[in-house]
């Protein structure tokens, strides 16, 4: 699947992310398991792990970036993208000759519109 450059992945603060990032004071509702007990000792109080958590771009499926495929196999090579980006969980957009872009999204129904798309396109 394409990249989408360098920054294709941005963090964020998550309470269930995957890394930890910061130490803050304790707020009433902070999940138990986020307290950072031994940090929370030495300070005397409570203090709880803030987590970040890799916030994914949209992924551009383009017609376009093909250039060097024959017309079928472009087609075949941008579904199997999008089945893949929907197997991935991401979000994607469609970008074909003649039609203005799908929407970035996923699921059964965006997935279902991205094929029809790629197997109603005309040969140019």
């Amino acid at each position: 699947m394409p990249e989408t450059g360098s920054d294709a992945q941005r963090s964020r603060v998550h309470p269930l992310g995957e890394e930890p990032h910061q130490l803050r004071r304790y707020r009433s509702g902070d999940a138990p398991r986020t307290i950072a007990w031994k940090h929370s000792a030495r300070r005397d109080s409570l203090v709880v792990r803030e987590y970040e958590r890799a916030q994914q771009q949209d992924v551009l499926l383009d017609w376009a970036a093909l250039h060097g495929l024959a017309h079928e196999p472009r087609i075949s090579r941008l579904a199997a993208w999008v089945d893949q980006a929907e197997r991935e969980g991401r979000r994607y957009r469609l970008r074909l000759p003649g039609q203005a872009d799908t929407a970035a999204g996923r699921g059964p129904e965006h997935h279902h519109a991205c094929l029809r798309a790629l197997a109603l396109l005309p040969r140019a």
